[in-house]
C-alpha cells in the first residue's frame, strides 16, 4: 500500500496520538479516579497501524485517521498519568545500548503503575 503521508507528516498532523513517544495533554486528565494508558510502544507502531484519508481501508471522517490494533503496552488503565520516556530516564542511562535503555525504560514505567486490563 502507498502511504498519504510519511511518517514525519503523520507525527506533525496528528498530536493526539497516544504513544510511549508521545503523550498528548490529554492523557493527564483522570476518568473515573483513573489514566488511559498509551495506545502503541511508539510513533512507529501507531503510524504502522493507522490509515489516513485517501488510503484504502480508512473509515474515518474528514481528516480524521483511523487507528487500530492497539497494543496497550502498559495495560489500558493506569493509576498515575503516564509522563513519556523522558519521565522515566536517568542520566545514568546515557551510553548505554538503546535496547537496554528501552528495558530500563519500560522497567521503571511499570514500577510505576498497577495494570488494569
Amino acid at each position: 500500500m502507498t502511504r498519504k503521508l510519511t511518517f514525519e507528516q503523520a507525527k506533525r498532523l496528528y498530536g493526539q496520538r497516544y504513544t510511549l513517544d508521545h503523550v498528548p495533554n490529554w492523557a493527564f486528565k483522570h476518568h473515573n479516579g483513573r489514566f488511559y494508558a498509551p495506545q502503541y510502544a511508539s510513533d512507529r507502531e501507531w503510524y504502522e497501524n493507522t490509515l489516513f484519508p485517501g488510503e484504502d481501508g480508512h473509515h474515518g471522517f474528514g481528516k480524521d485517521c483511523y487507528s487500530s490494533r492497539a497494543t496497550y503496552p502498559l495495560g489500558v488503565w493506569l493509576d498515575k498519568p503516564y509522563r513519556g520516556r523522558a519521565g522515566y530516564v536517568s542520566g545514568d542511562d546515557e551510553g548505554m545500548p538503546l535496547d537496554v535503555r528501552e528495558a530500563l525504560v519500560m522497567s521503571r514505567a511499570q514500577d510505576d503503575f498497577e495494570f488494569h486490563a
